[in-house]
């Protein structure tokens, strides 16, 4: 199960990815100093709406959930490592942004392919 991660509004307005709880993308986040309750605007689908700062797209009951409220968004992170073979396959120490880059490194004759691998980070784990 993929848990979603609460609100920023001080990551969002810096450009961290945003999602609302149905998984779809939010874009131009903005704070705007107003007395209002709806001091946030951001576009969902070409569309232009207003949550409060702690992303709830409307206030609603706790009982219900809105599709539209804001979540911070998980990242997918991919880079490219080396694989050679031999009397003990293994892979290489050295890790490639991109695939051209891996297979450029690479001299060895045990060489095999490079292989891509991925992960998922949540925004706060990207300045540990």
């Amino acid at each position: 199960m993929n848990l979603l991660k609460p609100f920023n509004l001080e990551q969002a307005i810096a450009g961290k990815p945003v999602q609302t709880r149905d998984g779809r993308d939010v874009t131009q986040i903005t704070l705007f100093n107003i007395s209002d309750t709806y001091q946030v605007l951001g576009v969902v689908n070409k569309l232009l709406l207003s949550f409060t700062i702690s992303g709830e797209y409307h206030i609603h009951e706790d009982s219900y959930l809105a599709d539209l409220d804001l979540f911070m968004k998980e990242e997918v992170v991919e880079a490219w490592i080396n694989l050679y073979g031999g009397d003990t396959p293994h892979f290489g120490q050295r890790v490639f942004l991109t695939e051209e880059d891996a297979q450029k490194y690479e001299n060895n004759p045990k060489y095999t392919r490079s292989i891509k691998i991925s992960t998922t980070i949540s925004t706060d784990e990207e300045t540990k």
